[in-house]
């Protein structure tokens, strides 16, 4: 996950918030994975997610990262074609 994280950081000028979301969205999912783990209460989080934007804004090069970034974690089964 930090791989992904890094190169978020390094493919993408500024973005600032949209980075911050990625990253807020990856703690959740590993906190609920950490919960599963232990065997603690939780309910599997909504991923439903909508890019939108202006042409050329990165909408894809996001949604293809937040893909790498979920099949890492294990809640998308199969890869996305990079």
């Amino acid at each position: 996950m930090a791989e992904v994280l890094a190169e978020l950081d390094q493919e993408l000028v500024g973005l600032a918030p949209v980075k911050a979301r990625i990253r807020e969205t990856a703690a959740l999912l590993l906190v609920d994975r950490a919960r599963a783990r232990l065997g603690l209460s939780r309910e599997t989080p909504t991923l439903h997610m909508s890019f939108t934007g202006n042409p050329g804004t990165g909408k894809t090069t996001v949604a293809m990262k937040m893909a790498g970034l979920l099949h890492r974690l294990g809640y998308v089964r199969k890869r996305s074609e990079e």
